[in-house]
């Protein structure tokens, strides 16, 4: 539908005004479906000629006035209207701005400035109607993949799972009847299953990360990650320590959990020190925003390397070098996108690295 095949409906009790705009409008392509003189005609003449567009006379006499009739079509049937009135700043405008108009024309007006009008509120509801059934389109496919990834975690890690007992119960039945190669082979096999399992795991984590943030809650950030780091029961050779002002927050627990947890396992797992040490530090960026920044003393990562990390399965290292599947930092990125905040990195080779995210408070 183009602005010009657009179906107008006018309302206004002035007869000599109501017949100037319908010259007007015909005059430059409109379709005029009706005019109505009352707040009450214009109710019953939208809902059955259901226009593109009603041109509104905010004053009006009965018990319906232009704002009251156009709170019950925006409610009733979705129609965008625009106000016609005598004065451009008065009590009756602050009223209809509630009702959340599409326009003002002021009379005496230009044809001009009422073809304008009618074509920014036509393509105005284009845009809302493309936008509301896009969103509907993404919610569907949001609901899909949440049932693809329950099919996922759920029916494809049965089968490995028997995979994984049934190659356990040939290395404990046949111990001492196979060799060490045949061994290695089944120990193979159970690396194998376990890889994949954590690879399922992580794909779905990245999946649940871009959550609703409606969920978020106040948290004190220092008793957050305290208990974080006991739930991860790290190595007796790992030394955290946190310093810093820590404030509480408006933030997802679920995002913050992945993003720190994967900050301090990649800080243990890509370190090769002793002990491994890893400070996280909290400071203030001005009243809105604050950095955290997450220090280990491990491998490090070339420049080149910063950015590349952070696309799902890139590594920099053989799995029998380092065991992962690669997704961690990805995680780490889509949390702190989806809580509004930034993440840099600043590393290089055999000098570890530092995480820095930026947070709203």
């Amino acid at each position: 539908m183009t602005e010009h095949s657009a179906k107008i409906m006018i309302v206004d009790d002035e007869a000599v005004i109501a017949l100037r705009l319908k010259k007007a409008l015909s005059a430059v392509g409109y379709d005029v479906v009706g005019t109505a003189s009352s707040g009450v005609q214009a109710v019953e003449l939208a809902r059955h000629f259901r226009p593109d567009v009603i041109l509104m006379d905010i004053v009006m006499p009965g018990r319906l006035d232009g704002i009251a009739a156009a709170e019950l079509i925006k409610s009733e049937l979705d129609i965008p209207i625009i106000f016609l009135t005598a004065y451009s700043a008065d009590q009756f405008v602050e009223k209809a701005k509630l009702t959340e108009p599409f326009g003002f024309i002021v009379k005496p007006f230009h044809d001009s400035e009422l073809k304008a009008a009618i074509e920014v509120a036509v393509y105005k509801k284009g845009m809302e109607r493309r936008l509301r059934k896009s969103k509907e389109e993404l919610e569907t496919t949001n609901l899909e993949l949440e049932q693809f990834a329950y099919v996922v975690s759920h029916d494809l890690k049965a089968p490995l799972r028997a995979i994984l007992r049934y190659a356990e119960f040939l290395a404990e039945d046949l111990a001492d009847n196979l060799g060490k190669e045949q061994q290695d082979y089944l120990l193979g096999i159970q690396r194998a299953i376990q890889e994949s399992q954590q690879l399922i795991d992580d794909l779905i984590q990245l999946h649940r990360v871009g959550g609703d943030n409606s969920l978020a809650e106040e948290h004190n950030l220092y008793h957050f990650l305290n208990d974080l780091i006991i739930s991860l029961n790290l190595p007796k050779d790992v030394v955290i320590k946190i310093d810093g002002e820590w404030p509480c927050i408006n933030t997802v627990p679920m995002l913050l959990r992945q993003i720190f947890q994967n900050l301090i396992q990649n800080g243990v797992k890509f370190n090769q020190s002793s002990p491994k040490i890893i400070q996280m530090e909290c400071r203030a960026r001005g009243e809105d925003l604050i950095e955290i920044s997450v220090r280990d003393n491990g491998i490090g990562i070339e420049p080149k390397y910063h950015r590349q990390i952070l696309k799902v399965f890139q590594r920099l290292h053989t799995a029998s070098e380092y065991p992962g599947t690669g997704i961690g930092l990805a995680i780490v990125e889509k949390a702190v996108t989806k809580l509004g905040g930034k993440l840099q990195i600043d590393s290089l080779l055999g000098e570890g690295t530092i995480f820095s995210i930026t947070l709203p408070r």
